[in-house]
This record gives structure tokens, C-alpha cells and sequence, in this order.
């Protein structure tokens, strides 16, 4: 980590102030890009938020009206278009200690001073970062990892680690692959660190690392602060945050609270990270779906799990579904005869039609498919169907507490689905709850 422990500590608390004797924000073109150039600040908000406040001189009061021009003229954004590299800037900025800070995809605001000829940015950062090359004494013989997050909802810490006066169970080390994980407790953060294998990509490890972890517990907690360090630099990124946002948090899917459940934690890891190579996976993208979805209401909820579980069908278990040889060719025929039936034209169009679609694959039938191999139960798939069609077809929901509690079973079969269906794709055979039974 490259900041000083007093940093650090104002970090911790969300006061970290970086006063930089010269910042250059260039647009992010090839040719003739705009830039403006001056002293400032970088600093978090209250809630966590990084901005940077800077102060730019203009060369000339021509160039200060043009910009002002610029500035009445709007951003030139059509509404609904993605927003083009030119109007983002990149960042450096170097500060009172000499370390040099980037940032990038930065949309500058500001206001601009004729009489001043001089123009005041402050914009929101997503991030920033600083490289730092280690001296051979210095330099490590392993990549490594480390994150500082906000206390993540549920760990099983086996390990005490002693202080000046006592101990504590705050370490949680987990043995995954070619590596040893590990989480510690502090009084105003969790620590998440560890090696990275030789043949990983050092900024995707951690990140599926710290996402299994977030799965398991049922939580999304985001670093705040990531270091990787390897055999010659180390590079230390701060992240924007949001305190306002509330923690979206999932009931889990394995046992992950006392210290004997940290060998749930360690298989569900390793399996987790053997799988998947980068953090931005098509299972991540679902479970985030669900997860922040889970404050909603009930119906939005329904649809958006039963959407997940058939769109993670048709990602991971493509050759289930699919119609058999005798089906197809029953088909054929029946299209064939279709064609010499007496049938109003447009019944005839609707069931070609809903014959048309039989030679694909379909979520229930890849359902079916995997109860008879045993990776899950046929009273699963009947809620799965349930809540889908109810869901689909904006079915009404009573406000009584029985159809509430109705839905709100089905809803966790459902879950306890994805579930299922998640460690079968990463080959986790230990515990797990069974979310669509009491007790």
C-alpha cells in the first residue's frame, strides 16, 4: 500500500485528501485532443465518493470564450446513444509527495471565469491509481493481492490472530489452488489477500476471489482499495463509493458463519476460481441480477430469478432441452399434413408457427433433463414453472398473507435452483442449504 498509515486512517474515514501540485486532463482522442492543465485536489465526499478539483488557466481570452461557447452548447449527447470516448478525459496528477495519480473515462464540469480567464473543474472520478516501481530489495518473488472492503457479511474466521494485549478469532485462511487465501478482521475493515498463479491474469484473480467470497456469504461488498504487487511494481487503486446505497444482501448458499464451515468456504472458492477466469462472467451476471433485485418487489423479483435460471440454462447447459429424433421427424409430418387440412389461414399460421420453434432447445425440458441426472428435484422444476408463468404472464397478486407467503416460497425454491444449478457447472459437491424446505 502507497499511502502513509495518517492517509490511510483519513481513508478509512472517508477524509483523504490528495493535493496535487499539477494535474492534465486530456479528452480521450488521437487527434488534437483538448486539455486542460493546473493545481488541485482529489478527494473523497462524505459518502465515500471520489472527486478532483482543479483550477485551470486559460492561454488566452479567446480560448476561455470558445470553452464557455462550448460549455452553453450542451455535451451535443443524443439521448438513448452511448456516450463517445470524446467526451471523457483521462487523469494524471501528481502530488505533494511526488506520486503520480491516474484516472481515466473522467466527463469534466466546471465552471469558466471571463474575467479570470480561467476555468474551475470538478468532476467525479470511478477510480484512481498509483504505480510505484520497488527497488530489488523491495521486490517480491510472488504476485500478489489485497483488497480493503467493508466488513463482509458472513465468514467462518478458524484462525486467532494476536495483538499487544490479547487475541481474537478475526483470520479466516483458506487453501485453494496453488495458494493460501486469506480474510482478517480490523476494527473498520475486512482485509482480502493472497498469491496469484502463475498462468492468472493478476487484476481478474482477485477480483473472481473476492467475488466467490461475496456469492458465498450472500453479499456484495466492493473493495474500497486494491494493491497488486508483483516482481518489479506495485499498484494501488482507490475506488469511488456510494455509503447512501444500501448493501444488497441474498440469504447464502452454503453453511459460512463458524469456523467449521470454513471448509464449505475453501471448496466453494477453489471450485469457484478453477472455473471462471475473469470476474465478468455470464453465472456473475445473473446472481447479480438476483441480488439486486432482492429489495424490489415480490413480482419483480419472480420474473427477474425465473429469467436467470432459464438464461443460465441456455449459457451452461446448452445441449439439454433438445428434442429427440422421433420428435423432430413426428414434426416434419405434422407440418406436412397441416398443409392439406381445411384450416382457416390464420390457425393454420399460428400452429406452424408454435410447430416452427419445436427443433430448439426449451428451459423446461433441460429442467427435466437434469432431474433425471440427478442434479436436481422434480419439485423444484414444478416451482421453477410456477413462478415463471405467473411471473411472464403479470399474474395477480392478492395481498393476503397466504399468496405473499405463496410466492415468497417459490421464490426461494427458485433461488435454491440457481443455486443448484451454479455449483453444478463448477463442480462443488459439498454442503448447501436447501432453501425450499423449513428448518
Amino acid at each position: 500500500m502507497m499511502l502513509s498509515e495518517s492517509e490511510f486512517e483519513a481513508f478509512l474515514e472517508r477524509k483523504l485528501t490528495l493535493d496535487c501540485v499539477h494535474i492534465v486532463l486530456k479528452q480521450q482522442v488521437k487527434n488534437k485532443p483538448k486539455t486542460y492543465k493546473g493545481p488541485g485536489t482529489i478527494f473523497q465526499t462524505d459518502t465515500g465518493g471520489l472527486k478532483i478539483k482543479m483550477f485551470h488557466k486559460y492561454r488566452s481570452g479567446s480560448e476561455a470564450f470558445n470553452d464557455l461557447a462550448n460549455d452553453f452548447n450542451g455535451s451535443g449527447l443524443e439521448p438513448g446513444q452511448l456516450i463517445a470516448d470524446e467526451n471523457y478525459y483521462s487523469m494524471v496528477a501528481r502530488d505533494m509527495k511526488g506520486r503520480k495519480w491516474r484516472s481515466k473515462n473522467i466527463m469534466v464540469t466546471g465552471h469558466t471565469s471571463m474575467p479570470a480567464s480561467a476555468k474551475v473543474i470538478e468532476s467525479k472520478l470511478k477510480s484512481v491509481a498509483f504505480t510505484q516501481k520497488l527497488s530489488h530489495k523491495n521486490s517480491v518473488n510472488k504476485r500478489k493481492y489485497w483488497f480493503c472492503a467493508d466488513k463482509i457479511k458472513k465468514v467462518p474466521f478458524n484462525e486467532f490472530r494476536k495483538s499487544e494485549y490479547s487475541s481474537s478469532l478475526t483470520k479466516c485462511k483458506l487453501k485453494i489452488p496453488v495458494n493460501v487465501c486469506e480474510i482478517l478482521r480490523n476494527d473498520k475493515y475486512d482485509e482480502v489477500s493472497g498469491t496469484i498463479p502463475h498462468k492468472r491474469n493478476a487484476s481478474d484473480f482477485g477480483a473472481v476471489v473476492l467475488q466467490s467470497i461475496n456469492i458465498a456469504s450472500g453479499s456484495i461488498i466492493k473493495p474500497r482499495m486494491r494493491v497488486l504487487t508483483n516482481l518489479s511494481n506495485s499498484v494501488t487503486t482507490i475506488y469511488s463509493e456510494n455509503t447512501d446505497d444500501p448493501v444488497a444482501k441474498i440469504q447464502e448458499p452454503i453453511p459460512c458463519v463458524s469456523p467449521p464451515h470454513v471448509v464449505n468456504l475453501e471448496k466453494f472458492v477453489s471450485c469457484y476460481v478453477s472455473h471462471f477466469k475473469n470476474p465478468n462472467s455470464q453465472m456473475a451476471g445473473y446472481w447479480y441480477r438476483i441480488i439486486r433485485s432482492s429489495s424490489d418487489n415480490l413480482e419483480n423479483m419472480a420474473l427477474v430469478i425465473s429469467t436467470c435460471i432459464e438464461g443460465l440454462l441456455k449459457e451452461y447447459f446448452p445441449k439439454y432441452g433438445l428434442p429427440d429424433s422421433e420428435y423432430l421427424t413426428q414434426v416434419i409430418n405434422a407440418k406436412k399434413t397441416l398443409k392439406n387440412v381445411d384450416l382457416g389461414e390464420r390457425v393454420r399460421q399460428r400452429i406452424m408457427s408454435s410447430l416452427g420453434g419445436k427443433n430448439t432447445s426449451s428451459a423446461k425440458g433441460a429442467l427435466y433433463q437434469l432431474v433425471e441426472d440427478g442434479v436436481i428435484s422434480a419439485n423444484l422444476v414444478g416451482t421453477w414453472i410456477s413462478i415463471r408463468n405467473k411471473a411472464a404472464h403479470a399474474a395477480k397478486l392478492e395481498n393476503n398473507d397466504i399468496d405473499i407467503q405463496n410466492i415468497l416460497n417459490d421464490y426461494f425454491g427458485c433461488l435454491e435452483l440457481f443455486y443448484l444449478l451454479m455449483m453444478s457447472v463448477i463442480s462443488y459437491e459439498g454442503a448447501m442449504y436447501h432453501l425450499s424446505k423449513i428448518g
